[in-house]
């Protein structure tokens, strides 16, 4: 895989971090990089040059997402908000449609399982919270890694939950350091800690752990199309949303054959 799929495969996994109810490991995993991202994230001291050569394209595509468009994310879901979801939708259904994973029937009651906890939790909602601690903000750096290696965990959607998300999605922005920099010391020491877990499971209990994957991959998306529902629209808003939808399903097809 080159490093330029890499890049743009990074840029839609930080997306994914940036859209409150998407999880970045879901990302990931539907753009055939998450397995792989964990045993170069574990092996990272060991092969720091064959680990660096297939993270850092990644990372780096992540960074420029966050940094770059969380802005302009923000702002058209505050605008655009059915264009914006539908667009990302499509970007998921096109990956999710490439999916290889198959469920056996011995884990057909743990689809279902997990996929209800799913949907039920995502009626969770936020609390505010006006004040930004260093060691929160360290904890909130953790709850992020845990999102990020755990796949169906939304990152924004936990720090909206505890209600960190406008202060740390405006850091991007900002570049404030008093924020970003014990939020990232949280990251980097979570990523570090909870791949071996993962990568544990998936040696140990590749079937099961899949399995789960899977559920917790289309439940996601289900969530994500609920939570557009909500709201009112009109024909045009509507019929443009729709032909995004075509288009962001258009374009993780063209990436498929890129690989």
């Amino acid at each position: 895989m080159s490093y330029i799929v890499l890049f743009f495969k990074g840029i839609l996994v930080g997306v994914g971090k940036i859209i409150p109810g998407v999880s970045g490991a879901i990302i990931a995993i539907l753009l055939g990089i998450y397995e792989e991202g964990l045993k170069k994230i574990n092996s990272l001291f060991k092969d720091f040059k064959n680990s660096l050569k297939f993270l850092f394209p990644i990372g780096l595509g992540v960074l420029t997402s966050m940094f770059f468009f969380s802005k302009i994310i923000v702002n058209s879901l505050n605008k655009y908000y059915l264009p914006t979801m539908l667009l990302f939708c499509g970007l998921i259904f096109g990956n999710l449609s490439e999916n290889k994973i198959r469920i056996n029937k011995n884990n057909i009651f743990t689809f279902i399982i997990i996929f209800i906890i799913t949907i039920l939790l995502s009626f969770l909602k936020q609390d505010n919270n006006s004040e930004y601690s260093f060691i929160m903000l360290i904890i909130m750096g953790l709850v992020e890694a845990i999102s990020m290696i755990v796949p169906g965990l939304s990152g924004t959607a936990l720090l909206m939950l505890f209600g960190y998300y406008n202060a740390i999605i405006t850091s991007y922005n900002t570049l404030n350091m008093s924020v970003l920099i014990p939020f990232i010391i949280g990251l980097t020491v979570g990523i570090l800690l909870i791949s071996k877990i993962m990568t544990y499971l998936f040696e140990n209990y590749k079937s099961k752990t899949e399995t789960i994957i899977y559920a917790l991959s289309i439940s996601s998306v289900f969530t994500l199309l609920l939570e557009t529902m909500k709201n009112n629209y009109n024909l045009k808003e509507i019929t443009i949303s729709l032909i995004l939808l075509i288009i962001g399903y258009s374009i993780t097809k063209m990436m498929e054959k890129l690989k």
